[in-house]
């Protein structure tokens, strides 16, 4: 029997037809419109930005990294472990140094080597346990007797006397020291004095340190080169005659960059590695502090320097920690930031209108503004050419209350505050400084808080986020063709412009500011002229609709240079120099990356108020000098060109 095949029934014409129906059917039906692209909205650009901007606010109660309701803490490494723990004898009043020309009135103007000559000191016993010293009889010694003191008077190359510097070598170390410690204090005359070394209780308290140095007895824990620099001069008067000494004393010990020092200092001097520079600055007129109108003390640790520059943290954690602990001081708010007028009024209005809660908080966020406003435009402290030599310095800014009779400082203040420099040297003595490393990059809202650049990196990266998303944005799918030639064109004479004014400020061809600001105004006529030229040219053979198009293509072409310049040049900024990238970000972010530029002719409205704010924000009309003291860096490579391109969208 054979098996049956099965085979599938016949196909019907009904069937077929209803087949060839459902084909012609689905052949007709247009296929789907593909998906448009992603549009970037402003409100997109604005959700990175305002959570940058809310972080950035944030760091002063908020340590997102760490993942804690609280600023991160006092940083102190193995250079000083505990400081609090280095004790040191006090400076009694009556047993300050006595000069053997105070009995005849003399001493009117001299030098630090002077007063060391004629200086006799009281030996202080070293301190064996807590607040204890061995019973010994007071020994009195002549400074000029100690064989480990050495103080010269530095002439310049044209015989005037810049400075004084009396170099101490530790005299219980068992091998010889490289590296040194140097003290930069300023002349009694500076200090609200008559320039007496014999009358000036601060100055007097250093002759005793000297002694205390210089004498084993005392600091057998010395291990460094001590050196302490003051300038020699009777009519020495504050900060600028403080900047002056350091700049001399940098070119007579390391060299002055490129040139030959026509009278450096003696081998004996310069043959140390200098890891830490102290300035004492002792400027009283701030007469307008609130602090100072009440007759109290003031205590400043500034550790800013010049383009972001900043000294290890755990060298000015070290500071802090010794002068917070100080008891004469404790009426003195350690500050961590130059005196300023607003922000003072302001921690004063903060202080008395906020919540108990809000206190704190409100008191470090003007603390961090403050010590960011100090890195951006200054005033820059006197150490700020230490550290561009890359040697950690810091200034202590001190105000001392005068008494109402001798107009002199009060004893117990100055003996204690260089009690906390003796204790400062010590903690600085401990290390060898050559395989040492420690943050250098911070904010500090507070002197026991810090925000580290693993923290303030984040948002600042939210804030540039907007520049970098415009630009992927025009370059993906906003714009169908770019103009090449108007963006080359307008590219070049912007960023020329910026040049040019940055050859003549950086080079120092040009000192005055008059002189630059003409040169600016040259600059931004040619520039004007240039980018006249340019648009009038692209457009005149062109209809009304081709004009617009090519109008609208112009501008995103520009939106697109302007954008990728500004990221170009803010990220090494945030990575560099935080508080100038914070500032210019939140500047440049809104004006450049979240307009969406379209075709057509503006309004006379829309000319004029552009016009109006490119006029406030032009360098010379409010920026220099008012927000910048000069035409820095940042002034002639970032906010020249960007400006210029921000007018080339806006009036073009």
């Amino acid at each position: 029997m054979s098996a049956a095949v099965l085979n599938d029934p016949p196909t019907t014409a009904t069937e077929q037809r209803d087949d060839d129906q459902q084909q012609q059917n689905e052949e007709q039906t247009p296929p789907p419109a593909p998906r448009p692209p992603l549009k970037i909205r402003t409100i997109h650009l604005l959700i990175p930005y305002t959570i940058g901007l809310i972080w950035i606010l944030l760091h002063p109660i908020v340590s997102v990294v760490t993942g804690e309701l609280k600023c991160r803490g006092l940083y102190i490494d193995e250079s000083a472990l505990e400081p609090g723990n280095l004790r040191v004898l006090p400076y009694h009043t009556n047993l300050l140094p006595t000069l053997s020309s105070s009995a005849d009135g003399g001493g009117t103007g001299m030098g630090m080597c002077d007063a060391i000559n004629e200086a006799t000191v009281t030996r202080s016993p070293f301190v064996t346990k807590r607040g204890r010293a061995p019973p010994q009889k007071p020994e009195k010694v002549p400074l000029s007797a100690l064989d480990n003191i050495v103080c010269r008077s530095h002439n310049n190359a044209t015989g005037d006397t810049d400075f004084d510097v009396v170099r101490i070598l530790p005299a219980s170390s068992p091998a010889e020291p490289a590296e040194a410690i140097v003290l930069v204090v300023d002349s009694p005359s500076s200090s609200g004095g008559d320039g007496r070394w014999d009358t000036a209780d601060l100055h007097l308290n250093i002759l005793a340190l000297v002694g205390r140095l210089a004498d084993p007895k005392s600091t057998p824990w010395l291990s460094k080169t001590v050196m302490i620099v003051s300038p020699n001069s009777q009519s020495a008067v504050g900060k600028d005659d403080l900047d002056a000494t350091i700049h001399a004393f940098l070119g007579a010990y390391l060299g002055a960059s490129g040139e030959i020092v026509d009278r450096p200092l003696p081998a004996s001097f310069t043959s140390f590695m200098i890891r830490q520079v102290i300035v004492i600055d002792t400027d009283t007129q701030k007469s307008s502090d609130v602090a100072a109108k009440q007759s109290k003390p003031q205590l400043r640790i500034l550790p800013q320097g010049r383009r972001g520059v900043l000294p290890n943290l755990d060298f000015v954690f070290a500071l802090t920690k010794i002068f917070k602990s100080a008891t004469m001081w404790k009426d003195a708010r350690l500050r961590m930031y130059p005196h300023h007028e607003k922000l003072a009024q302001l921690e004063h209005w903060a202080g008395k209108h906020l919540p108990q809660k809000a206190k704190q908080y409100g008191a470090d966020l003007l603390g961090m503004v403050g010590f960011a406003r100090s890195l951006v435009v200054g005033p820059y402290p006197p150490h700020s050419p230490v550290l561009a030599r890359g040697i950690d310095a810091v200034t202590i800014q001190a105000v001392f209350p005068y008494t109402a009779s001798a107009g002199q400082y009060r004893s117990p203040l100055a003996a204690e505050f260089v009690q906390r420099l003796e204790q400062s040297i010590r903690a600085l003595s401990n290390l060898h400084e050559r395989l040492h490393h420690s943050v250098t990059q911070y904010l500090l809202p507070s002197p026991t808080k810090f925000v580290s650049n693993g923290e303030y990196t984040y948002p600042t990266v939210l804030v540039i986020l907007p520049l970098a998303i415009r630009a992927a944005s025009l370059a993906l799918v906003d714009l169908e063709r770019f103009s090449f030639a108007v963006a080359l064109r307008a590219g070049v004479a912007c960023v020329g412009v910026a040049a040019f004014i940055w050859t003549f400020a950086e080079l120092g061809m040009v000192g005055d500011l008059s002189i630059m600001n003409t040169l600016l105004v040259l600059a931004y006529a040619l520039t004007l002229l240039a980018l006249t030229r340019i648009s009038g040219g692209a457009t005149s053979r062109m209809n009304d609709d081709d004009e617009d198009e090519f109008s609208r293509r112009d501008r995103r072409s520009i939106q697109f240079v302007a954008c990728l310049f500004a990221v170009y040049v803010h990220v090494p900024m945030a990575l560099a120099h935080v508080s100038l990238a914070i500032v210019s970000a939140l500047l440049w972010t809104p004006v450049l990356a979240f307009p969406t530029y379209k075709g057509g002719k503006r309004g006379a409205l829309q000319k004029t108020l552009a016009g109006a704010f490119l006029f406030v924000s032009w360098p010379p009309v409010w920026v220099v000098p008012n927000a910048f003291p000069e035409y820095t860096m940042y002034v002639t490579s970032v906010y020249v060109p960007l400006h210029l391109l921000l007018m080339s969208l806006w009036l073009f």
